[in-house]
């Protein structure tokens, strides 16, 4: 019976979130928004630079009411983006990634 629970509580598989994350190889606030989420378990971040991808980034955030091209980074997930970071964001942003809701953040931008 002992190691029944042993295997099972070391065999649970943790949740890991990817958020794709638009941003300028020069912008500031993608390195802090970098460190903010290193050694964060739960979101996994892909960094996408906008200068080699502006089609892909062109037609991401087509999808979203409000975001215009000239706002980076732009962190995207399947039910929200934001325009810019700064790390007074960190929690409210990991909450709302984890949860699934809409952040609770003044450039929050709605899919169309």
């Amino acid at each position: 019976m002992i190691a029944g629970l042993l295997l099972s509580s070391t065999s649970c598989k943790k949740t890991v979130y990817s958020v794709k994350v638009y941003g300028l190889k020069s912008c500031g606030n993608c390195r802090i928004l970098i460190d903010d989420f290193k050694d964060d378990d739960h979101i996994q971040l892909h960094m996408i630079d906008i200068d080699t991808h502006v089609k892909d980034y062109q037609k991401d955030i087509a999808l979203y009411d409000g975001l215009n091209d000239n706002q980076a980074p732009v962190i995207m997930t399947e039910t929200f983006a934001k325009a810019g970071y700064s790390s007074k964001d960190y929690k409210v942003l990991k909450n709302a990634i984890i949860s699934g809701k809409k952040p609770d953040l003044k450039n929050y931008y709605k899919r169309r």
